[in-house]
């Protein structure tokens, strides 16, 4: 699954995804994580599990055009939403 933001794209690789996609589209979702291998063989195989979160920066300062004019870039070190949900590869 891929997230797109402003200034960074996340990949996050697993199974069963799809309720984490659902949850994010409602903002319902306070942090994520994968899960460490070592419990990996403990979990059902159909339960969904992140394995690993690829997070690459792809400009340092990406500020969005509003009718000609740019916006101002939040100061409130607050994580911008997501511009795309559920892009998978």
């Amino acid at each position: 699954m891929e997230l797109a933001f402003l200034s960074h794209d996340v990949r996050l690789a697993g199974r069963g995804l799809i309720g984490l996609v659902n949850a994010l589209q409602k903002f319902a979702v306070e942090w994520i994580a994968p899960l460490p291998a070592r419990y990996r063989n403990l979990i059902d195989k159909t339960d969904p599990a992140i394995d690993e979160i690829e997070i690459k920066q792809i400009a340092k300062s990406v500020l969005p055009v509003e009718q000609g004019k740019e916006m101002e870039q939040r100061q409130d070190g607050q994580v911008p939403e997501p511009l795309l949900v559920n892009r998978f590869p």
